[in-house]
């Protein structure tokens, strides 16, 4: 019976191994020591195997699609899909997660995941191997160089393009609330993912001294801060830099956030960091470190003096990390009671304001004691006019005015005056005074919880490990 290692030399290389994947052909290589000796992969056979494998499901996870008209990103970076996805590092030949390479590693036309249907998916689909190295690498060079003539002219998707410039063909897909959608398979340029041989991970980067050049990244030479992807939404700042260290409330009964910029937003942006441990050589996100001083005054040899929370366990000891993490979450801590506090003091100025002399609601002077009467407060004139916040916060007298406040709104103010009155960020700070409340409380309580027992921080940094790069 004939079997493949019987078959003529001929066949083989030009009936069965071109049509093989570069995967199969290097499982192929694995199968016996004859075929191994054969074949005889190189360093580029193996890369073309890590490419092939970057854009399958199972190994690679996601290709993000590029809407051509704004280069937005589907699925987003915030995608819980993101986590599986990897990319193929040229340098150590290892598939790494998207979060060990730099912006332009993963972003830029020639690194990026071709689609499927692109020249770049489609050449993947078949092996380049040639049984002489030296017609291989002659074949790869006249490819390249077609590559590059092809591109002096435009390509037929650009040729294509209606009047105004900005709609190429392609599968559109338009988005739920009518808002532009995304392609389906949108019509990748010529050079998408072509120059994939040539991508580095973050460590790969830094032992070629790329970290070193000016303004490379925003660390040192020696311990490089690498910016990755764009803003990523968090609920609040514990989300960010303590994930999962307290039971976040679910995003439907999370308080609107005062923002000049998206006043009804319930999220803070806040992008990824990557930083090298000098202490373990490891990359881990910024917030497995403690900067005494904000990052922009740290000089090189400050940075020097940096570990992460498993080299300051391992060095100095548990004690010293308990310190050191205790005090950085009570401070995070109090610094979000402290702006809860304002979100909830910041209407009363407003109503006070409203119930003064000139006001919408002057003339309800029983209202008006029954609400405001015995507080006290502190005023400032600023450009002629008085601004006058609340001496003390007492939550259950407060909660109490404010119920009654409510139901004076809605059962002794006429509609148009309720509107008057109640608008912009007031109509926030008013309709989220609840929510905002219940956010102190449960906050004063985690904070008594890290007070009482310091050590279940440490247990969950250590075990947990929430700044792993995954």
């Amino acid at each position: 019976m004939a079997t493949l290692q019987t078959l003529p030399f001929e066949i083989l290389c030009l009936t069965i191994i071109p049509l093989l994947s570069p995967i199969a052909l290097i499982a192929l290589s694995q199968t016996s020591r004859a075929f191994r000796e054969f074949i005889n992969p190189t360093r580029h056979d193996f890369l073309n195997r890590l490419l092939a494998l970057e854009l399958l499901p199972a190994t690679g996870g996601i290709v993000p699609l590029f809407r051509p008209i704004d280069n937005l990103v589907a699925p987003p970076f915030s995608d819980p899909a993101w986590r599986t996805t990897r990319y193929a590092c040229a340098g150590c030949l290892k598939l790494r997660p998207h979060m060990l390479f730099d912006n332009h590693a993963i972003l830029r036309t020639g690194l990026r995941k071709p689609p499927p249907g692109s020249r770049e998916a489609e050449r993947m689909r078949f092996t380049d191997w040639e049984v002489d190295a030296a017609t291989a690498t002659r074949k790869r060079v006249q490819r390249l160089a077609r590559t590059a003539k092809g591109l002096k002219c435009p390509p037929a998707w650009r040729r294509d393009l209606s009047p105004n410039g900005i709609s190429p063909p392609g599968a559109f897909v338009p988005g739920d609330d009518g808002a532009p959608g995304y392609f389906a398979q949108p019509p990748a340029p010529d050079t998408c993912g072509i120059t994939r041989h040539k991508r580095l991970c973050n460590e790969c980067r830094y032992l070629r001294g790329d970290w070193a050049r000016p303004g490379s990244n925003y660390g040192s030479a020696e311990v490089p801060i690498v910016k990755s992807r764009r803003p990523l939404p968090y609920r609040d700042l514990r989300e960010r830099y303590i994930p999962g260290l307290f039971r976040a409330p679910p995003l439907m009964k999370q308080p609107r956030l005062f923002r000049v910029w998206n006043w009804a937003r319930t999220e803070v942006l806040s992008g990824l960091d990557t930083v090298r441990c000098p202490g373990c050589e490891a990359w881990q996100e910024l917030g497995a470190f403690r900067f005494k001083v904000p990052l922009r005054l740290w000089s090189p040899e400050m940075l020097r003096t940096l570990r992460c929370n498993h080299c300051v366990a391992r060095e100095s000891g548990r004690d010293d990390l308990e310190m050191l993490l205790t005090g950085a979450v009570l401070e995070l801590m109090q610094t979000l009671v402290r702006e809860v506090a304002e979100r909830l003091v910041f209407g009363w100025r407003f109503i006070k304001k409203d119930f003064d002399s000139g006001g919408q609601l002057e003339k309800y002077t029983d209202a008006r004691e029954k609400i405001l009467g015995g507080l006290e407060w502190e005023g400032t004139v600023i450009g002629g006019d008085t601004s006058a916040d609340l001496k003390t916060l007492d939550m259950k007298d407060l909660s109490l005015r404010h119920e009654h406040l409510r139901q004076f709104l809605e059962n002794d103010v006429p509609a148009d005056v309720r509107g008057e009155v109640i608008q912009s960020w007031v109509q926030i700070w008013f309709e989220d005074y609840g929510l905002n409340e219940i956010c102190y409380r449960v906050m004063q309580i985690d904070i008594i919880r890290v007070q009482l027992d310091p050590q279940f921080v440490v247990d969950y940094m250590l075990d947990r490990n929430p700044y792993r790069l995954y």
